[in-house]
């Protein structure tokens, strides 16, 4: 890198800033490739038999074929850490042989690289008829993962009926759900948003993984109940957008949640010990990052900002 760049300080340089991302797109040079065909059968459908196997070649360029036409390879792969002094990148999970030619670093960034409500062309079809139970899945490991989870799916059931706008819904614990839309929107505004209701599963959700993510924490943070100020906004044209048989240029979804998380923590203040500013940034960093809502918010590519702070403390 140094005698590409022009030196160590230019090196140097071109990484500053890189630590700051999670992932990062690396392009490289599949130099031991001898050749490619042009129809292959990916990994995920070489299992397949019967009719669902008639069509399981692909065209090499709409796959993810290691041997391609131009040996060019791209892998996302998750960045531990930066190591200044030896100039190096440590990542997670390579699938990258030692020695393969790099060509070239970006950082992964969501708000351009992810496109949630993409076509994922064959693969949508695989994993929907995997998901179904038509087809088994492609199993590694003997089904080990898969069994396992399956040990620790956690379901959901609710049914619900609409008129006009309005809807009123019922979960299999047994609980009642409403929703409306305002008036100046069509409805007769006699129940919260849809949306709405988004934003309080958000807090509701939060609440209750919070308390287990305090508990869990060394320091135990023993968390008494917790003040939420939430704000949130989304593009109207994602849902209102013409022609009506095109998918929207504008994503629908909620685009930018923010707002306050003001926990107080059981026990007298002033017997409490001082709770660390770093403490608080992982309550929060972990509570969104384990709260299905806010975890499917931010995989949306929504974003998520806010601001943990402890309620007890007198600081403005």
């Amino acid at each position: 890198l140094p005698d590409r760049l022009g030196g160590r300080q230019k090196a140097l340089a071109c990484i500053d800033d890189i630590d700051n991302f999670s992932h990062i797109i690396v392009l490289s040079h599949l130099h031991l490739n001898t050749g490619y065909n042009e129809r292959v059968t990916p990994p995920r459908l070489r299992h397949l038999q019967g009719e669902a196997g008639k069509h399981k070649k692909k065209g090499v360029l709409a796959t993810r074929a290691p041997h391609r036409p131009n040996s060019i390879g791209m892998s996302v792969l998750k960045l531990d850490s930066v190591d200044r002094d030896n100039l190096q990148l440590n990542v997670q999970s390579t699938d990258l042989i030692d020695g393969t030619p790099i060509l070239d670093i970006k950082p992964y960034i969501k708000q351009y690289d992810s496109f949630p409500t993409a076509s994922s062309g064959w693969m949508d079809e695989i994993e929907r008829m995997e998901l179904s139970g038509e087809i088994p899945k492609v199993m590694h490991d003997g089904g080990a993962e898969e069994e396992e989870a399956l040990k620790h799916r956690k379901s959901y059931s609710i049914t619900g009926s609409g008129k006009a706008s309005a809807v009123q819904m019922k979960t299999n614990t047994g609980h009642e759900l409403f929703t409306d839309v305002p008036k100046k929107m069509g409805g007769t505004d006699s129940a919260p948003q849809p949306v709405e209701h988004l934003l309080a599963a958000l807090i509701g959700c939060a609440q209750a993984t919070a308390v287990f993510v305090g508990r869990s924490m060394t320091p135990r943070l023993l968390i008494d109940h917790i003040e939420f100020d939430i704000q949130a906004h989304r593009d109207a044209r994602g849902a209102l957008q013409q022609p009506i048989d095109e998918v929207p240029d504008i994503p629908a979804r909620l685009q930018y949640v923010s707002g306050t998380a003001k926990v107080f923590f059981k026990g007298k203040r002033d017997t409490l010990p001082a709770v660390l500013p770093e403490d608080l940034r992982l309550l929060g960093e972990q509570t969104e990052a384990r709260c299905p809502v806010a975890n499917m918010m931010m995989a949306s590519g929504c974003a998520v900002d806010i601001n943990w702070i402890d309620g007890g403390s007198n600081k403005k």
